[in-house]
């Protein structure tokens, strides 16, 4: 009788595990899987040999989403990726808020218990804009804690931040497809158990479903690309939303995984459409394959890491790390975000005090008046050489005499009319001495001559000089080929930009002077527009400047780049490899 029921049972088992392995496995679950295995396949022969190969050589420039990916597809040995990170981290002074946060996230993502983990949820939350809030939010749902912050602090600051359309993004008042998925991302645990945080992540989805494009894919700042679509299917997963079966989702029949294949490539993914392969793109489109993988086998968001353990966190913080508390009041950031693409001339005592709110620059709130060929150059600190001519001062001395003539003629009117208030004489008088003394300060330019002038200066030598936008597409590669310019002595990199855009008449904004000069946009392509970690960047003799291009001094003979980055330059430094 035993065997009987024993021989029962063993035929039932074997009856269901015939039947379960017959059911097909989901298109969409192939499809991820196929892009998992194909990225891992294009890169090593396995996923601990691409761990210990390519992720370990570049760790700290591009290996730390493939990381947390990896982490939370299957089970690999990480001790060679630390290693490697915590040498990184000890050899280089990361500034961006949002760069110590991704490297706490790595490693909170591999089980690590590191104090650098600690310290950095005490010293970067909110000290970037929403997106360092946003990563600031994904390291406390993962349970580790703030001297400063809790979850929920964060969280209400966030929801403060969304915009009147439901999404959220770096500057503005149009919620950006970036910004808003990964807001969502951060938001998604308190989703089912939170009202307003409810509320709030419905308006974003209805966002977001307006912004999918007919083949499925997303854009941002009107360019339809590979990462924005990435970010959705991220976003979706970790709040349970399958993507391919929700109707919100689906345009003309097309899914956000077909609209994620439209950029697929060779070993990977491109930016834009045709394009050609891209790591920034591929590694996004990976861990927002890794993400649906999770939420079509049950195991959860991608952002609370299966390897977490705040148990074991080292919170001791070595004297040279101890900074000043950052309390929620004194770090009361805006959307106005710290742009660290480029480094300025910094001092070793980094403050973190209220009115500090940039670790190297400022994207200031003081406007920089654009210049561009239809408009008027305002320059009162800080024009375009003139060029060897003498100081002429032109329609100065005019515009003076004609004010005095004015309140000349505004005396005699008042006195004629019997108000002979000696006051009111004294006030048209101090009001003319003052608008010349103005006229005097500023320089007032029209666009054509300031585009059109030349300087005779003691040549000392050349530099050769671009500006590259390979990020944005192999069509808007180059805004100024490779050029010669002549420098004399004590030129620097911004001496050089500032007289090649002039003469070639192109755009550009820059923030700061002297020594501490930023450049926000050329061309009219600026900061964040495609992404909070996008900006310009500049490299000299094909190494990245660690100064302001306002104190890097050239000499003969040098090559300056300015590219521009979509990834605080990870994309630049994977094209070089």
């Amino acid at each position: 009788m035993k065997n009987k029921l024993f021989k029962f049972f063993v035929l039932f088992i074997s009856i269901v595990l015939i039947v379960s392995s017959a059911v097909p496995v989901s298109a969409e679950e192939r499809e991820s899987k196929k892009i998992i295995n194909g990225i891992i396949s294009s890169n090593s022969s396995d996923a601990q040999s691409f761990i210990n190969g390519k992720l370990v050589n570049n760790v700290g420039t591009g290996a730390e989403w493939y990381i947390m990916a990896l982490s939370q597809q299957g089970k690999y040995d990480f001790s060679s990726y630390e290693k490697a990170l915590l040498k990184y981290l000890s050899e280089n002074k990361v500034y961006s808020a949002t760069s110590r946060q991704k490297y706490a996230l790595a490693l909170i993502s591999i089980g690590s218990g590191n104090k650098y983990i600690y310290s950095t949820l005490n010293d970067s939350i909110g000290k970037q804009g929403i997106m360092s809030y946003i990563f600031g939010l994904h390291l406390l749902n993962n349970g580790y804690k703030s001297n400063e912050y809790t979850k929920d602090a964060v969280k209400n600051k966030i929801l403060s931040m969304q915009l009147a359309d439901g999404g959220w993004a770096v500057s503005g008042n149009n919620g950006d497809t970036d910004v808003t998925a990964m807001t969502l991302c951060a938001l998604a645990p308190f989703y089912k158990n939170d009202e307003k945080v409810k509320t709030a992540v419905n308006s974003a989805i209805n966002l977001l479903s307006e912004k999918q494009q007919p083949d499925g894919d997303f854009g941002s700042y009107g360019v339809n690309c590979a990462e924005s679509t990435a970010q959705v299917l991220v976003a979706l997963s970790c709040l349970g939303i399958n993507c391919e079966k929700d109707s919100r989702f689906i345009k003309n029949g097309k899914t956000v995984f077909d609209g994620i294949k439209k950029y697929a490539t060779d070993g990977g993914f491109s930016h834009t459409q045709g394009g050609g392969y891209n790591e920034t793109a591929t590694v996004q489109v990976f861990y927002s394959a890794v993400a649906f993988e999770r939420l079509v086998n049950g195991k959860g968001s991608f952002f609370i890491f299966d390897n977490k353990n705040p148990s074991i966190l080292d919170t001791s913080v070595s004297e040279n790390e101890n900074k000043e508390p950052v309390t929620e009041k004194n770090t009361e950031v805006s959307n106005e975000t710290v742009t660290e693409i480029q480094t300025d001339n910094v001092t070793e005592d980094i403050t973190e005090k209220a009115e500090t709110v940039s670790d190297i620059s400022v994207s200031e709130n003081l406007t920089d008046e654009k210049i561009t060929e239809e408009s008027t150059a305002y320059e009162a600190t800080e024009k375009v050489p003139d060029k060897g001519e003498k100081n002429k001062f032109g329609y100065k001395i005019y515009s003076c005499i004609g004010i005095f003539a004015a309140a000349i003629i505004l005396c005699v009117i008042l006195f004629v009319k019997k108000k002979r208030n000696k006051k009111n004489f004294i006030m048209i008088f101090a009001a003319a001495i003052l608008l010349s003394g103005v006229i005097f300060a500023v320089n007032i330019t029209s666009a054509n001559d300031y585009y059109t002038k030349t300087e005779s200066k003691n040549a000392v030598g050349s530099v050769s000089l671009s500006i590259r936008c390979d990020a944005l597409g192999e069509d808007n590669k180059y805004i100024l080929s490779e050029t010669e310019v002549e420098i004399a002595d004590g030129d620097t990199v911004y001496t050089v930009l500032l007289e090649a855009t002039a003469k070639n008449k192109i755009h550009l904004e820059k923030s700061g002077s002297n020594n501490s000069v930023y450049i926000k946009g050329i061309a009219n392509i600026y900061e964040f527009d495609y992404g909070e970690l996008s900006g310009w960047m500049y490299y000299v003799n094909g190494e990245e400047a660690n100064v302001s291009c306002g104190a890097y001094a050239l000499k003969d003979g040098d090559t300056v780049e300015f590219i521009y980055t979509r990834n605080m330059g990870e994309d630049i430094e994977a094209t070089r490899k």
